[in-house]
C-alpha cells in the first residue's frame, strides 16, 4: 500500500501546482498536445501477473509450500526526441518468496526438510516508443507502443538444484514489446497502463509526470 501513496501524494502536488492554468485543466488537452518534442516523462508503475513468479520451477525432488506475494515495480525515464518518437530508459524490480521441502533420509525412513528461496530481480532497459497522438484522434489520450531490450539479474538465496542448495544469480537479456497508454489529467499529470512482454510482467499500472523544457511552457 505504501507503493500507492507516493504517485498519489505526486498527483494531488501537480493538480495543486496548475490549478491556474484555467485553460488545459477546465478544458480538454487537444490530442495533438498529448505528446510533443523535447519533452520529458517520468512513469512509476506496479506489474500484474507476474512472470517470473509463474515460471519458478522446482526440481522433482522437492515439495512447494506457499509463496509470498509479489509486486514488479517499473519506473520508467522517457525522453521525447521527435513529435512522434521518445527514447526511454527503464529499471524494473522485483523480490518474492518462495517455500518448498527438500527430500531427505534417516535411517531409512524419508522426510521433507523445509527451505525458502528468496528471489530478487533487477532489471535495467532501454526502449524506443512510437506515439500515435497523431493517428488516434482521441483527447488526452497518448497511446504508444516500444521496442528494445532488458538486463534481467535473478538473485536466488536458496535455489534447490539436483543435490545442492546455493546461492544463484542468472543473468538474461530478452527483448521487449509494449503498448502503452497515458490519459491526461492536466498538462502535466497523466494515468498510464501498459502490456506485453518483458520478463517481469504482463501489463502494469501507474501514473506519469510531463516536464517542459523552459520554452515550451
Amino acid at each position: 500500500m505504501k507503493f500507492f501513496l507516493v504517485p498519489a501524494f505526486l498527483v494531488l502536488t501537480s493538480l495543486s501546482a496548475n490549478a491556474q492554468d484555467s485553460v488545459t485543466t477546465k478544458a480538454a488537452i487537444p490530442y495533438h498536445n498529448t505528446f510533443s518534442r523535447k519533452t520529458t516523462m517520468f512513469t512509476i508503475s506496479a506489474g500484474l501477473a507476474d512472470w517470473n513468479k509463474q515460471n519458478y520451477k522446482l526440481p522433482d525432488s522437492t515439495r512447494y509450500g506457499s509463496g509470498s506475494a509479489s509486486l514488479p515495480i517499473y519506473f520508467r525515464l522517457e525522453r521525447a526526441v521527435s513529435d512522434n518518437i521518445s527514447i526511454a530508459a527503464s529499471l524494473a524490480y522485483d523480490v518474492f518468496h518462495y517455500d518448498y521441502s527438500r527430500e531427505g533420509y534417516t535411517n531409512g525412513v524419508l522426510f521433507y526438510r523445509p527451505n525458502t528461496d528468496k528471489v530478487t530481480i533487477i532489471s535495467p532497459g532501454l526502449q524506443v516508443f512510437y506515439h500515435f497522438n497523431k493517428l488516434i484522434p482521441v483527447r488526452n489520450l497518448d497511446v504508444s507502443v516500444g521496442l528494445g531490450f532488458a538486463a534481467n539479474y535473478l538473485k536466488h538465496s536458496n535455489y534447490p538444484s539436483s543435490d545442492t542448495m546455493s546461492n544463484v544469480i542468472k543473468p538474461d537479456v530478452t527483448l521487449t514489446a509494449r503498448l502503452a497508454a497515458r490519459y491526461y489529467i492536466n498538462r502535466h499529470a497523466s494515468a498510464f497502463v501498459d502490456i506485453g512482454y518483458d520478463k517481469m510482467s504482463l501489463f502494469s499500472l501507474g501514473v506519469s509526470f510531463r516536464f517542459f523544457d523552459k520554452h515550451k511552457q
